[in-house]
């Protein structure tokens, strides 16, 4: 185009008469944009499609999934480890691109200690190094930040990537006991979306059931039989159900036209994806996917589709037809808790496909009714929650004829 369309010569102040850049240059500038401007290409080589082989994107389903992409990077051993390399890094980049009016402000540091720490043989050493670099931490961030304003914009960010990134280290992976002394936080106290190397620090860990843990991406792509549609690198510790709204979105922003259905595994079938993808989409994009079970529920037992609720949620009646009208709010989901007390259940015939095996028979019974219950249950055949029921009750109160040919029921 350069040597050939008037209009982009013009525009790159290229004059008439001078011929084009050579291969080379050219060469480095696509690798450049290659880099920086990712979507640009994705975007031009989907156009070119379009217009080789047309394909109505407004007229044709896609389906998403996701894959892990392993970082090429180590996971920092320790904490102290992870905050010094952080800390390391920040360094450099300030030494090699801050004005040099701003020097000063990065207090004086021994990089090689920062690059190397010394090996911690005890609990106590261990403890006071992450101490000592957790102060070298808090001198750098309060060194640097006052100056951030007079810096210009590609090293502002940079610098505040880092910043936030030790900032996001200190909050997830450590606590400050009454006497102002630091300890990490338990694994099951630690924050979501956890850092792991100074070098990527976009990628988190990913972990699927049976699955080791991945460093990385969670790679979403959005495909029709013919292209990709939308392709979007999520950090890895966000869930697949994310999948389908980050793939809508970026269609979205593009500009493109949404496709009528967007398939996915179970993992896109939960009400609030369905509800997300409704509301990115503006009502244009509907989800096709299994209806996952809640919790991980026997499938032999009841579940919360055997429950009925009526439209304004407050009263919940059970496959027994037991009606309960205490109803909680759920402290940690958007929902409802119901109870049934029981006294309520006690002598149910269906006590034992309603409850787990090991139930105290004291206990209470609680349905959650999530904010989109009526928005799955119109995704289910009417049949389908029923089936459960009756293969529940077949099994418990049905007898078998003697010929083994067909079942008969108590009526």
């Amino acid at each position: 185009m350069l040597r050939t369309n008037l209009l982009v010569r013009w525009f790159v102040g290229l004059p008439l008469t001078q011929g084009g850049p050579e291969h080379s240059t050219l060469a480095d500038f696509h690798a450049y944009l290659t880099s920086h401007a990712a979507d640009s290409f994705f975007q031009d080589v989907l156009r070119f499609l379009d217009h080789l082989d047309p394909e109505d994107p407004a007229a044709t389903p896609q389906i998403v999934d996701t894959f892990a992409m392993e970082s090429p990077v180590a996971a920092s051993p320790t904490v102290a480890h992870l905050l010094a390399h952080l800390t390391l890094r920040l360094a450099r980049l300030w030494l090699t691109h801050a004005p040099a009016a701003h020097q000063s402000a990065l207090p004086p540091l021994d990089l090689g200690a920062l690059a190397v720490l010394p090996y911690a043989r005890t609990t106590v050493a261990r403890h006071q190094r992450l101490q000592a670099v957790v102060a070298v931490v808090g001198w750098v961030v309060d060194g640097l930040t006052p100056h951030l304003p007079a810096l210009d914009t590609s090293l502002r960010e940079a610098v505040q990537a880092y910043l936030g990134a030790l900032a996001k280290v200190l909050s997830d992976e450590l606590s400050t006991d009454a006497c102002g002394y630091l300890t990490e936080r338990p694994a099951s106290d630690r924050g979501e979306h956890r850092l792991a190397s100074a070098v990527d620090i976009d990628a988190t860990f990913r972990k699927h059931d049976g699955s080791p843990a991945v460093l990385g991406s969670n790679a979403v792509i959005s495909t029709t039989a013919s292209r990709i549609r939308a392709a979007v690198a999520l950090t890895g510790s966000i869930p697949d159900s994310e999948a389908p709204i980050v793939a809508l979105a970026q269609q979205r922003d593009a500009d493109l036209p949404l496709p009528p259905h967007i398939v996915m595994d179970q993992a896109g079938g939960w009400g609030k994806t369905r509800a997300r993808i409704d509301g990115v989409s503006a009502g244009q994009t509907t989800m096709v996917a299994w209806v996952p079970r809640s919790g991980g529920s026997d499938p032999n037992r009841f579940s919360v589709a055997d429950f009925h609720i009526d439209a304004d949620r407050t009263t919940c009646t059970c496959p027994g037809g037991v009606v309960s009208t205490k109803a909680y709010a759920s402290g940690d989901g958007d929902g409802v808790y119901f109870r049934f007390l029981a006294s309520q259940c006690r002598g149910c015939a269906h006590w034992f496909a309603c409850r787990d095996a090991e139930a105290k028979p004291n206990g209470h019974r609680s349905v959650f009714i999530s904010d989109y219950h009526a928005r799955v249950l119109r995704h289910i055949p009417q049949w389908t929650a029923g089936m459960r029921s009756l293969s529940v009750l077949m099994a418990l109160e049905c007898q078998t004829a003697e010929d083994e040919s067909h079942f008969i029921c108590p009526k």
